[in-house]
């Protein structure tokens, strides 16, 4: 969680706008869970009302950044108060609630991951090829792009108190899958670093068949000059 909210401080207010709903979120289902008023829920909100107060000034144009001392903060708070307030649910609601929260941040780093890995950079290095830096390739403004993912963080924040309301992890699940396979049909997100790795799973199994079809041939041909040696 701390270096996927690290990866998102891409935009003014997009780290912060996001981190405020998560927050939210979790106080929501940590209140949901039987502790109203409790240590999950106080923490959630104190940590949400901190971010709003800062929020002002983080907005484009910003003009306080949250840095990687802020976002590497505010990320683990989101991973420890997920792990607090679902602490009484069941072991796969548990994992699916912050799962569903955090999703699209979550796939943004493993697609930033898979692209670097397959375009041979080291997974640390940089680049403009994450989800905000897409919307903004797009025409979307900074303010836009912020709205944008903030808003799908709402929606999916939506389905998920939905799922712990119902105690049914299968409402926020498909939910969530929706929201990615639309990203990737509609070329949003995801879709070149998905055609990568098609492409290298292509021209790998393409070379596995190449090496087995030589071994074959090599094999018949070592056992015909075997059985034409011992009939001489």
């Amino acid at each position: 969680c701390s270096n996927v909210v690290n990866l998102m401080d891409g935009l003014d207010g997009l780290a912060s706008s996001f981190s405020i709903v998560i927050c939210l979120a979790l106080g929501a289902i940590a209140a949901l869970h039987d502790q109203p008023l409790e240590e999950a829920t106080l923490i959630c909100l104190v940590v949400a009302a901190s971010i709003a107060g800062f929020l002002p000034h983080n907005l484009c144009p910003a003009r306080i950044f949250l840095g990687d001392t802020g976002s590497l903060t505010i990320g683990f708070l989101l991973g420890a108060l997920a792990i607090l307030a679902n602490a009484k649910t069941a072991t796969t609601m548990m994992l699916a609630g912050p799962v569903a929260l955090m999703s699209v941040p979550l796939f943004d780093t493993s697609m930033a991951i898979l692209r670097r890995k397959l375009t041979g950079r080291s997974i640390g290095t940089g680049d403009r090829q994450h989800l905000h830096h897409r919307l903004r390739d797009r025409g979307l403004s900074i303010n836009q792009s912020t709205g944008f993912i903030t808003g799908i963080a709402a929606l999916l924040a939506t389905f998920t108190l939905a799922s712990v309301w119902w105690k049914q992890d299968v409402i926020a699940i498909p939910a969530v899958a929706a929201m990615l396979l639309s990203l990737i049909l509609f070329r949003v997100f995801g879709r070149e670093e998905l055609d990568l790795l098609f492409h290298r799973v292509f021209r790998t199994s393409h070379s596995l068949k190449s090496n087995s079809t030589r071994l074959v041939e090599q094999r018949i041909l070592t056992t015909s000059q075997d059985v034409s040696a011992q009939r001489w």
